[in-house]
């Protein structure tokens, strides 16, 4: 008794084709035996290869008498997919809680927000859902047109999906959109799992409209996750998008300070509020031993790599360690997390720009992903670099830079003590309906007066850092007594943020402050997040196996203005999908 397996385009001599005598020898990792015997049937028990290509094969038996030969074709494909439980695999994990959340577990959190609010947001894989598996096999091979001795390398794959989650250039899953303009399709925050969104590719062929990074991100972790590939997604906080391989984020403002305002044309550089990608486990072997365990990989279009728009899979080792010359795209992935904040004053095309100052800190913050069996959220930022501004880690920038050959990639800047000081207090935990304010204190160390000229301002962005709209800016003129401080205040109204605000309310508040009496310029950010009350569920009768349940919804509007049309979106484990309208 024989059985020849294999897959489409088959070939013996590139692993897509098989044949395996049954109770004979094991060739090439290949083998099989006979499970049981009835008097009208024989199962059958096939083993194969951990280097096996992972998809759908054909199965044949063949069954020789004395007298006849019998054929027979299994109706069904096999589906073969990476054994993170098999220490030969290329994907094993240890630890059977790890395996459980990071290949089996069908829910999950994910981070949101900005940097000093973190809110998670539950994510349904549902990675068994019928036709799943068949969907990302064929992303696989008709989005990525994957060749199929490719698909034994876990490296090769996820690359892949990377790639075929998003559609810029190869129509594949998803459609990106940061406009807040969602006419023809779903909002990225209505989402809230990957089975409508696979399913609905799976049954068109057209990418499903629309995505944001978390969107991208948990759809990938559905992919990795039902072909075996442990995954997880990682919010990284305050994510730098570092257009030019410089490993730093360039701001340029106008030549007047009374303005304050960036030159978009210049600013290709952005630092997101948070962005999404996510983690696949597998050893390198293109790279070494120890670049084996978590990678990077990220499926938002930001960057093309190689002429696609994908990124990684990059070892989180090579990033901590600020190795960008490894593959794949380590110098983006390292910036995300590491990059230094320059702000530059232009000051015309054929005129030298002026450094206004620097920050080496405030990028890649609070890197989050959701604990082993736990729902609640672990910090793995210091899998990723070390303190920051430690000397460790300014050495590892300091290494890293000296391997990037981009023009822009270091300044040694000029640590002058400036007579005058300025602190842009950073803001926290405004619940949306309050006010805010903007304040700077000023500090005169020196034993003179001087003026200053100060430029608060407000802008409501995207959580991409993109300016959307000019929500309030003043400007103030004051002297500074010797030996003395002020604090310069602005506040900005409900009534002057509310309709100004996009999907995620996240607002930018800047500082551009001039010393007129020694020409020394300063200028500040921070990013925040305006708070929407919480959502209290309160059950009314207990929970039981089988039998329904009533819950009550509420929060409080904070808002100096009545709600309409409002609703619920509520989904549970096992539950479908529902919107409860809210009674007027």
């Amino acid at each position: 008794m024989g059985i020849i397996i294999y897959c489409k385009n088959p070939n013996f001599g590139n692993g897509t084709q098989e044949g395996v005598s049954v109770g004979g020898e094991m060739l090439g990792g290949w083998s099989a035996k006979i499970h049981s015997v009835t008097d009208s049937s024989i199962s059958l028990e096939l083993s194969s290869p951990p280097t096996s290509i992972i998809g759908a094969w054909r199965v044949e038996v063949d069954i020789s008498s004395d007298d006849a030969t019998h054929n027979f074709t299994c109706p069904y494909p096999l589906y073969i997919v990476f054994n993170p439980w098999c220490p030969e695999d290329a994907t094993f994990i240890e630890g059977e809680e790890e395996r459980k959340e990071y290949v089996l577990q069908q829910t999950g959190l994910i981070w949101r927000g900005t940097h000093n609010r973190l809110r998670p947001c539950a994510w349904h894989y549902a990675q068994f859902h019928e036709h799943v598996l068949q969907c990302v096999l064929m992303m696989l091979t008709e989005v990525c047109r994957m060749s199929t001795p490719n698909r034994a390398d876990p490296a090769k794959v996820a690359r892949a999906i990377s790639a075929g989650i998003n559609s810029p250039d190869d129509s594949g899953v998803l459609v990106g959109n940061w406009s807040g303009k969602y006419e023809g399709g779903t909002a990225p925050t209505e989402w809230n799992g990957s089975v409508n969104i696979l399913t609905q590719f799976y049954q068109t062929k057209t990418p499903v409209k629309f995505g944001q990074c978390w969107v991208f991100s948990g759809v990938l972790t559905t992919a990795c996750r039902t072909i075996g590939l442990p995954c997880r997604p990682v919010t990284n906080f305050s994510s730098a998008h570092d257009t030019h391989n410089s490993l730093t984020i360039d701001y340029f403002f106008d030549d007047k300070v009374t303005k304050g305002e960036t030159i978009e044309r210049l600013n290709s550089d952005s630092i997101w509020n948070f962005h999404v990608w996510n983690e696949v486990w597998m050893k390198r072997p293109d790279l070494g031993e120890e670049y084996g365990g978590w990678q990077i990989v990220d499926a938002t279009p930001q960057e093309e790599s190689d002429g696609q728009y994908r990124c990684g899979p990059t070892s989180q080792v090579a990033v901590k360690r600020g190795e960008i010359h490894l593959p794949f795209d380590t110098p983006f992935v390292y910036a995300e997390v590491n990059a230094d904040k320059l702000f530059w004053k232009y000051r015309g095309a054929s005129q030298p720009m002026k450094l206004l100052g620097r920050k080496t800190g405030g990028v890649g913050l609070n890197l989050s992903t959701k604990a082993v069996g736990r729902y609640v959220r672990e910090d793995i930022t210091d899998q990723y670099k070390h303190n920051e501004d430690s000397t460790e880690e300014r050495n590892v920038m300091r290494d890293a830079l000296r391997r990037c050959e981009n023009v822009f990639a270091r300044y040694y800047l000029n640590e002058e003590i400036e007579d005058i000081e300025f602190d842009l207090l950073l803001l926290d935990d405004i619940v949306i309906g309050q006010p805010f304010t903007i304040s700077v204190v000023i500090m005169n160390k020196s034993d003179k007066d001087h003026d200053v000229s100060v430029v608060l301002r407000a802008d409501s962005t995207l959580y991409t850092g993109a300016v959307k709209e000019l929500v309030k800016k003043e400007e103030f003129k004051r002297t500074i007594k010797a030996k003395s401080e002020e604090k310069v205040i602005t506040e900005v109204t409900f009534e002057e943020y509310y309709n100004k605000l996009v999907d995620q309310c996240a607002l930018n508040v800047a500082c551009l402050a001039k010393v007129d009496t020694t020409d020394f310029e300063y200028f500040a950010q921070d990013d925040f997040r305006m708070r929407k009350p919480d959502i209290k569920i309160t059950p009314k009768t207990p929970f039981m196996v089988g039998q329904p349940t009533t819950c009550k919804l509420s929060f409080t509007n904070p808002l100096p203005m009545a709600l309409t049309k409002a609703v619920f979106y509520v989904i549970a484990t096992k539950c479908e999908s529902q919107f409860i309208k809210v009674k007027e």
